[in-house]
């Protein structure tokens, strides 16, 4: 019929620190008491315990994982460890426009994503 197990929110605007999370149908609150929880992490760690268990289950069996993280969709919410690193690379000092004329050369025209 479908998926045999699903964690995750329903959704693309998720927040990364509270979300509103599921485990199958059930409503789970995995960030209540945990200040340093955070999705993308929390949904790597179940996708691995996931696919271990199956593994252990049945090691020769086929299965699927679909996963899908939702840092990529607003509100963005890096961990305080990204905000550092990417701050103390000084790569928007001088504004997003230059760091755009940097990076837009470097992307291959041929894929039609940027137009010349």
């Amino acid at each position: 019929m479908g998926f045999d197990y699903f964690c995750g929110f329903v959704g693309g605007d998720a927040s990364q620190r509270q979300p509103n999370l599921f485990q199958n149908t059930t409503a789970i609150y995995p960030f209540l008491n945990n200040p340093t929880w955070n999705l993308e992490t929390a949904m790597a760690d179940e996708a691995i315990h996931y696919m271990k268990q199956l593994k252990e289950l049945a090691p020769d069996k086929r299965w699927f994982v679909y996963y899908v993280p939702g840092a990529t969709h607003a509100p963005h919410h890096p961990t305080p460890e990204w905000i550092k690193k990417i701050s103390d690379m000084h790569l928007f000092d001088q504004g997003w426009n230059k760091v755009s004329f940097r990076i837009v050369p470097m992307v291959p025209f041929s894929i039609g994503m940027i137009e010349s």
